[in-house]
């Protein structure tokens, strides 16, 4: 399957993912743009071309696959992850376009220079067809798929290239991001907590409600049709199973009829022994099956049988065994709604009353800080970037705005604020440029994107939002 691909280190490759989509754990919410009725076969259709729900799985396998390497739990990012999913597709068949009309699409000589780097496809110092065609058939794909895959990320690619050699940075704009990061602030955090509790009804509700996010056992839900050839004779019976086949593609409802019978509808736990008392002839198909793969034809001298998968099953864990990621994931809901409401409620209070009087009120904990640099200072207490530029603004004396926290609420009291020295920036600038390029790229990528979306007809199934 694709997540082999996913995590073999000689095809990584194909697995680019451009960085204004998706920078470390960080999950960009999808913009639904127009949502298409059942015009739409696909996951999307972006001026007129369409983006396969093939190429949205593997997409999805690609993010989950780079998730849990860096240890984040997926029970319940599941709809999270294919949206982002479509939104990395959909930016990158629009850079794609784009590159179309500029005329730098891939070519030929370079995705083949691409396959024919890859070491997986060699043997004996050689490349081999042989390895090359079973590499690709081990994950559902055909040579063609393939080489569009490597021509459509090379392509995107060089339109990146050409973007970021128009884009520049300058020494005041490194100079800046530095000063806010090193500047050293002094005075009292006013610290404003969250407290919440996660009663047993609520967890047992969250539960019922999520159940299919917490998978244990994996199955996949098969059906097994066999059609008698001894009842029905060898001509009969093979015109009988060209019908079937085609309607098991169309996802049609079979009948049974004479010669024809269903002879098992259930899940098929493969790993699990004593699996529903199915012959090993059956089990050995239903290995091969999969969404990209989704009818086995089983050929016996007495009867002809059609295996069709019709999608993963996960028997779901039982409560006392989710119970601690149920109570993590519901406390960082609730903590964030409460910490929310408590920064609205103070922003109206500061307009109205000074911060001692605020103080009497919430008996808030205080911290002292002296001379702490702004970049640990925000660390420390989870400040969001956009907190640590109107601390930043600050004059001695003055008070902050509430802002959000880790864990809950803070205001910041300012009595002194200390600039890096000229050594301290001339120290940093050549460190940070790389960090300050990466931001504003990441943001200057973002917005042509973002252009492109309005300037462009993008419809999506609402299948994919289900």
């Amino acid at each position: 399957m694709f997540d082999k691909i996913a995590k073999s280190k000689t095809l990584k490759f194909v697995l680019f993912i451009t960085a204004f989509a998706f920078v470390g754990t960080g999950i960009v919410a999808l913009v639904v743009y127009k949502i298409a009725g059942g015009a739409i076969t696909g996951a999307a259709v972006v001026n007129g071309k369409e983006i396969s729900f093939q190429e949205l799985q593997r997409e999805y396998e690609n993010i989950a696959n780079n998730l849990e390497a860096q240890g984040v739990d997926l029970a319940s990012m599941k709809k999270i992850i294919y949206s982002q999913a479509l939104e990395n597709l959909i930016a990158k068949e629009l850079l794609y376009q784009e590159a179309k009309k500029e005329g730098i699409v891939a070519t030929r000589e370079e995705v083949k220079k691409a396959i024919l780097s890859f070491d997986a496809f060699y043997e004996n110092g050689k490349f081999s067809k042989e390895k090359y065609l079973s590499a690709l058939r081990s994950a559902g794909l055909n040579p063609s798929i393939f080489e569009e895959m490597i021509r459509k990320d090379l392509t995107t690619k060089h339109i990146i290239t050409l973007l970021k050699s128009s884009f520049y940075i300058t020494d005041d704009e490194i100079d800046s991001f530095s000063k806010k990061q090193l500047t050293q602030i002094s005075g009292k955090v006013y610290i404003f907590p969250v407290s919440i509790d996660i009663s047993d009804e609520e967890i047992k509700k969250y539960y019922e409600e999520h159940k299919n996010e917490f998978s244990g056992e994996k199955g996949k839900k098969i059906v097994i049709y066999k059609v008698d050839v001894k009842k029905l004779g060898k001509e009969k019976a093979q015109n009988l199973v060209k019908q079937i086949y085609q309607k098991l593609k169309q996802n049609k409802e079979l009948q049974e009829k004479e010669g024809l019978t269903k002879i098992f509808d259930d899940v098929v736990f493969i790993d699990k022994k004593g699996n529903q008392s199915l012959d090993e002839k059956f089990l050995k198909e239903i290995r091969k099956l999969s969404k990209e793969k989704n009818i086995s034809l089983l050929k016996e001298k007495d009867a002809f049988y059609l295996l069709k998968y019709e999608g993963d099953y996960s028997k779901p864990l039982p409560l006392d065994k989710v119970k601690d990621k149920i109570i993590a994931k519901l406390s960082v809901e609730k903590r964030e709604e409460k910490s929310k409401q408590l920064l609205n409620q103070l922003k109206k209070q500061l307009k109205k009353q000074n911060l001692q009087d605020i103080v009497k009120d919430y008996s808030p904990k205080v911290e002292n800080i002296e001379n702490e640099k702004l970049q640990i200072f925000s660390a420390k207490y989870g400040l969001s970037n956009e907190a640590v530029k109107e601390i930043f603004k600050l004059s001695p004396g003055s008070v902050s705005e509430p802002f959000l926290s880790r864990g809950g609420v803070v205001i910041v009291e300012l009595t002194q604020k200390k600039p890096p020295s000229k050594e301290e920036l001339e120290k940093t600038r050549k460190s940070l440029r790389k960090l300050v390029e990466n931001e504003k790229f990441n943001t200057y990528i973002q917005m042509y994107i973002d252009r492109l979306k309005k300037e462009s007809d993008i419809r999506i199934n609402p299948r994919v939002l289900q």
